[in-house]
């Protein structure tokens, strides 16, 4: 195999180490804010809007998620957000992104928890989820993958 060839794979599997490690610090500080989020100071939130968005793959399958609109007001500053819960940015099934706008549904009176230097960053349902591990796992697979084929190709030439 030439240089060429060499520096291509060597990028190739870069971007992915690379790519696995945001993930991983991505997933890992979410994962902080999760457990941190249980204990964060609460405001009264209404929610503005609740629905469930449909998106389709290009194989033709569907992906549904929960969106959920609120505003909650801290130290007299009206805020809104989105939020719901750590790990919340990920598609899901029908009944699972249903059931989510069902608990959160439009104007309702909640409890939004907000963090207590950023109050900008606020969720409806704190607390570590099987959810809020999900980016931390994708980094590590693209990780594994990447660090597991470059080790492979340098021990073979």
């Amino acid at each position: 195999m030439g240089v060429a060839m060499s520096w291509i794979v060597t990028l190739f599997l870069a971007v992915f180490v690379s790519v696995g490690l945001y993930f991983i610090g991505k997933g890992i500080h979410d994962i902080a804010l999760a457990r941190q989020s249980s204990s964060w100071p609460q405001a009264p939130a209404l929610i503005l809007e609740s629905k469930v968005t449909t998106s389709r793959s290009s194989k033709g399958g569907r992906s549904y998620k929960a969106a959920i609109r609120y505003t909650y007001v801290v130290n007299g500053t009206p805020l809104t957000s989105s939020k719901i819960f750590f790990g919340d940015g990920i598609s899901a099934g029908s009944a699972y992104a249903n059931a989510i706008a069902k608990r959160h549904p439009d104007g309702a009176q909640t409890i939004a928890y907000h963090h207590p230097e950023r109050p900008a960053l606020a969720v409806l349902e704190p607390g570590l989820t099987k959810r809020s591990f999900i980016t931390a796992a994708f980094g590590f697979i693209f990780f594994a993958i990447g660090s597991g084929f470059g080790l492979l190709y340098w021990l073979t030439h």
